[in-house]
């Protein structure tokens, strides 16, 4: 049973998306016994193919028998997410001591303060030493809840990033145009790329729909400053940063090469380079 909002009806898109997306992915995530708690996390921008990879769990899990207890949370949530974690958390304990096996998908947990986070990870510990599965996708903005969840199996932008291009007439071009973005490459390949025949319009507005949600206003003012400059610029140094002002630590810096990969963050040449920029 799935409970709360349901996760988006299957698309004509998602076929494209399980051509690119690793089933090592998924194989690390299965469970090989209703007994076995696992924890799994995927932190990235959008586009990454988060919500899906939590498909591809529900079907396995209801394919396995399982009750899933899924939530969707969006911005407007923050104030309320560790209250309705703590309450599907009692939820899970009830039916495990009821012999259920019990997989819970978090969809977008927003970033929230110490004792919010707090709260969450009690929760979902609780979950796990009941033997559940807990699979939850969070944005970079909830670095602190990621980074609590030692023990989990985390993912990143990085990890859900496609490396296979040989399926294009031109590999650096597929690669130019995506920087291994799912979405993009989905829409590489509706747009016909693979044929020859590319018409760009699917592309584009796919684009335009990724920069824009990484400039979302739950960002902190400076985390927005650098990400609108590094977008305006298109590519460059650190140092054409720090002519603007901004002096990014080396954290922050490899924490938006983790989850960001379309902002192209290179430690090489210490620079960037964002996806879609002129050359």
């Amino acid at each position: 049973m799935v409970n709360d909002k349901m996760l988006p009806a299957s698309s004509s898109q998602d076929a494209i998306w399980d051509s690119f997306l690793r089933k090592d992915l998924l194989r690390s995530c299965r469970r090989r016994s209703d007994d076995e708690a696992r924890c799994v996390v995927f932190c990235s921008e959008c586009g990454m193919g988060k919500t899906r990879l939590l498909k591809s769990i529900l079907s396995i899990e209801t394919r396995a028998g399982s009750c899933v207890k899924y939530s969707l949370f969006v911005p407007e949530d923050a104030s309320s997410a560790p209250g309705r974690i703590v309450r599907i958390a009692r939820e899970v304990v009830a039916s495990r001591k009821a012999g259920k096996r019990v997989a819970v998908l978090l969809e977008g947990v927003p970033p929230g303060d110490e004792s919010d986070v707090n709260r969450e990870l009690r929760a979902i510990r609780k979950m796990l030493g009941a033997g559940a599965l807990v699979a939850m996708t969070i944005s970079p903005d909830s670095a602190v809840l990621f980074e609590s969840l030692d023990d989990a199996i985390r993912f990143t932008g990085q990890d859900l990033c496609i490396r296979d291009f040989s399926e294009f007439p031109d590999e650096d071009q597929a690669l130019h145009l995506s920087h291994g973005v799912p979405s993009l490459c989905a829409a590489l390949v509706s747009g016909g790329l693979l044929e020859g025949r590319f018409s760009s319009v699917r592309y584009l507005d796919a684009l335009k729909r990724l920069i824009i949600s990484h400039l979302r206003s739950s960002l902190s003012d400076e985390d927005l400053m650098l990400r609108l400059a590094m977008i305006l610029l298109g590519r460059g140094s650190f140092d054409d940063l720090g002519e603007l002002g901004l002096r990014p630590d080396g954290e922050t810096l490899l924490w938006m090469h983790e989850c960001a990969p379309a902002l192209g963050i290179d430690f090489v040449v210490d620079g960037f380079s964002v996806v879609g920029a002129d050359d």
